[in-house]
């Protein structure tokens, strides 16, 4: 039996962009949308045949979330909301390649292999030389 096809309705996710009265009405609504990108994360895997199974992309999710957790500024996160749900939209209405979404998830492995990979600069290799000591200045 063939898969339904199923077509990209683009305003279905649309939003129109909202200024919070206040910090606790931007903590809400960031609440919301981390609870709609946790519903979407096994969806996400099988509409892009993700590699990763689900509770790791939303691991990842979690991740980002947390990294602007501390932010209390109410137009910092109106910024923040709305950049993240055209994200959502774009993931969920499969507007993005494959190859975007793994990014995701490679930038922490390449950001590991490239550091061990990569040679020591030549001014590090010099500082221990007895001509460029520092001390010797004093």
């Amino acid at each position: 039996m063939p898969k339904p096809v199923t077509i990209t309705i683009p305003s279905r996710l649309a939003r129109r962009t909202v200024s919070s009265p206040s910090l606790a009405v931007a903590q809400a609504r960031s609440r919301s949308l981390y609870r709609d990108w946790y519903r979407a994360a096994p969806e996400i895997c099988k509409l892009y045949a993700l590699d990763v199974p689900y509770p790791t992309l939303r691991a990842k999710i979690r991740q980002i979330f947390d990294r602007y957790s501390l932010v209390k500024d109410v137009q910092a996160i109106d910024v923040l909301i709305a950049k993240s749900h055209m994200e959502y939209q774009e993931f969920v209405n499969v507007w993005k390649m494959p190859s975007q979404v793994m990014r995701y998830f490679e930038s922490e492995q390449a950001s590991l292999s490239s550091f061990l990979l990569q040679s020591p600069p030549k001014h590090r290799l010099q500082a221990h030389s007895p001509s460029s000591n520092f001390f010797h200045l004093l």
